[in-house]
């Protein structure tokens, strides 16, 4: 496996019934190409699952996050589902099998301090944040879907999250 440096934050989906719902896609990422390279076909699909939370960084634009999806697509059969026990709430995992432990070890350290330095990455990962449903600069009440509540990693493609939901629905997308 290689490092995870890329780290993409997803958050949940406006609710349908808020005004941002009808231009979620005018701030997303793509470095300049329509809906990051993916078709509006799979970003329709993806959109009611999660949108993406801004990196900041090129490396998670042009076309990255697309080629990962196409990398998880072409080998699904050799991903499982996981759920992994941190110290502030559950993570749900879907890798490769063989990566389990290793992404493990990494997740819980991520869970503890998002910049951790066994397991640096770009930009910061959050999940302790998505685990306890605040961000650590702000003590105001977060909308729920102003939260991340998951994660895409583009170095070696796998994804997790602490909300089931989004999870299971996303799992679905390649079963």
């Amino acid at each position: 496996m290689e490092n995870s440096y890329l780290v993409q934050r997803l958050k949940a989906p406006f609710p349908k019934d808020k005004p941002m719902a009808k231009c979620a896609g005018a701030f997303t990422f793509g470095g300049g190409l329509v809906n990051g390279g993916m078709s509006k076909q799979a970003m329709e699909l993806i959109s009611t699952i999660f949108r993406f939370d801004y990196m900041g960084s090129a490396e998670f634009e042009w076309g990255a996050v697309p080629e990962v999806l196409t990398i998880i697509f072409k080998n699904a059969k050799q991903y499982k589902t996981f759920e992994i026990e941190t110290k502030h709430g559950n993570v749900y995992l879907f890798c490769r099998e063989e990566w389990k432990d290793e992404v493990e070890k990494r997740i819980k350290a991520w869970a503890i301090n998002s910049r951790n330095n066994e397991f640096y990455t770009k930009e910061s990962v959050m999940l302790k944040d998505g685990l306890i449903k605040k961000y650590s600069w702000d003590d105001s009440d977060i909308p729920e879907h102003s939260l991340i509540k998951g994660w895409l990693e583009l170095n070696n493609g796998y994804f997790f999250s602490v909300d089931k939901t989004m999870f299971d629905k996303f799992v679905s997308l390649f079963k």
